[in-house]
């Protein structure tokens, strides 16, 4: 057997020995760790976990659309999770909104009831005894301050105020009592609740900043799942109750403060609609008024309309004028057939005369038919012939009046029909730039007039969010304990205070030796 197994067990005898022989050591030793255990579990305080979970909403006020749109496309979507979850993350856990939860429930100040020696319990929220200061106070204050509260059976109280170990006041009477410390004065006032006589209390209070920072610590708040936006609170203390109604603050204050910054937003949007309804309505009135201006000055009441109309005018004129200029034409070539000398014996032609001009013309044909005929039969010299010429001369003259009085009014219908021609050509060529700059005063009219349908839309949708009460945190999971006691049981902390009196003294002996490096005796 090596010499290392041998001195083991001679050392290891030798414990035996002496535990045999000191035994009574062994006994006290473990009624002392035990003692030491009850006493742990006595003075212990229970911790309970209160769990939360909220649901962000998404944003269906003005602009929420667009913003949604961008978040999108966002980096955080991108890696699996939701930008505005994580922008509503730091919100739900930013100082303000821990500040604002630590107000709400009070959990600046704390109540502990002494019921026994060992015995401490945080009476949050029924204390029979309430403090009271200057709501000044608790906004400046940074450092925590104690009272020790002690009320006699006869209803004396006595008040010792301490900051650290360095006393800042004391007072003795009857409840309501007041406190006069450098940091103002601070009221010990009854409740409701039944406050059984004798009662001893410590009330710890500090500001509101670091309550916020002590509350962080304890307080946690995460995101479970990138694919939902969802976020979980945690929250651990020694009170039940306070526990479900921090967390039930915390969620409070978050929504508080997104209404009321939705609230001012809104209230922004709302005033920058207005004012940009009022500025429209007078830019609309003005583009009405244009375009009364220009219809009256054009005299036009439909453009399209008008233009319309006188394609139509100008047709009929070009028409007329068409005839009026052939007209013309045949006019003077037969002024020039009666004018010519060779045709004195010839019928003239029946051709654009008009009705009194046909019928002398054909008298005069007529005559020249009667002289054919005579000169057929008589001789020359003939006295009918001779009045039969003399009267075809005469006619012929008229004839020729008659027609140059027809092609001098004939010319001033094509005068007539060619100023008027003009006219219509100058108007249709004036349709072109008229239907431009009516089109763009239409247009700018059209373009306002949607605008303020929009903006007017935008109008109602805003003031139905101003009056909206609902916040973006959705509760899925209202606040609720997750375990009674984060501690371990009594009776587990009992076996190991046994297990560990009866070791304590053979594991003194056994390593004692070993550590002054001498052989045991």
């Amino acid at each position: 057997m090596p010499p290392t197994d041998i001195t083991f067990r001679k050392e290891l005898l030798h414990v035996f020995a002496r535990c045999r022989k000191e035994y009574l050591k062994i006994i006290c030793a473990t009624v002392v760790m035990l003692v030491l255990a009850s006493a742990y579990l006595l003075m212990r305080q229970p911790h309970f976990t209160a769990n939360a979970s909220v649901m962000i909403a998404g944003d269906t006020s003005v602009g929420g659309a667009a913003m949604s749109l961008v978040r999108q496309f966002s980096l955080g979507n991108i890696l699996g999770g939701s930008g505005s979850v994580h922008d509503e993350l730091s919100m739900l856990s930013s100082h303000t909104t821990l500040m604002g939860a630590v107000k709400a429930v009070g959990a600046n100040t704390t109540y502990t009831l002494r019921e026994s020696f060992l015995s401490r319990k945080n009476v949050y929220p029924a204390t029979p005894v309430r403090l009271e200061c200057n709501p000044a106070i608790p906004d400046t204050l940074t450092a925590p301050l104690l009272f020790k509260l002690s009320v006699d059976s006869h209803g004396t109280a006595h008040v010792k105020a301490r900051k650290g170990f360095r006393s800042i006041g004391e007072a003795s009477g009857t409840l309501p009592l007041t406190v006069a410390t450098t940091f103002g004065s601070f009221t010990f006032v009854t409740t409701d609740s039944v406050m059984q006589l004798p009662l001893k209390m410590t009330i710890r209070t500090t500001g509101y900043s670091r309550a916020a920072e002590e509350l962080d610590r304890r307080l946690t708040i995460d995101i479970p799942s990138k694919l939902a936006d969802v976020v979980s609170l945690s929250y651990e203390s020694p009170n039940r109750q306070l526990a479900t109604d921090i967390l039930q603050a915390i969620i409070d204050e978050y929504n508080r403060r997104g209404i009321e910054a939705k609230r001012i937003r809104d209230t922004q949007t709302l005033s920058f609609i207005d004012d940009r309804l009022a500025r429209l309505t007078g830019e609309l009135s003005e583009s009405e008024q244009g375009i009364e201006s220009f219809k009256q000055q054009n005299r036009v009441s439909d453009l399209k309309v008008e233009a319309e109309y006188m394609l139509g005018e100008r047709a009929a004129v070009d028409q007329e004028l068409l005839k009026a200029e052939t007209n013309v034409r045949i006019l003077q070539l037969t002024k020039d057939f009666i004018d010519d000398p060779a045709n004195s014996a010839n019928f003239i032609p029946l051709l654009g005369l008009g009705e009194s001009d046909t019928e002398a013309v054909t008298a005069y044909n007529d005559l020249i038919m009667q002289r054919i005929n005579l000169e057929k039969s008589a001789k020359p010299g003939n006295p009918a012939l001779e009045r039969l010429n003399t009267q075809i001369d005469g006619m012929r003259a008229a004839v020729k009046k008659s027609v140059e009085r027809s092609l001098e009014n004939a010319r001033v219908t094509v005068e007539r029909l060619s100023v008027k021609n003009r006219s219509s050509q100058a108007r249709l060529d004036a349709v072109p730039a008229q239907e431009r700059t009516f089109r763009d005063i239409m247009r700018r009219q059209t373009v306002q007039e949607q605008l303020m349908i929009f903006l007017m839309e935008q109008r109602e949708e805003t003031s139905l969010n101003m009056v909206s009460t609902l916040g973006r945190g959705e509760i899925v999971n209202e606040p609720y304990i997750l375990t009674l006691d984060t501690e371990s049981s009594p009776v587990t902390v009992l076996a190991a205070a046994f297990l560990l009196g009866l070791l304590l003294m053979p594991l003194k002996w056994y390593f004692t030796p070993l550590l002054r490096l001498t052989p045991p005796t």
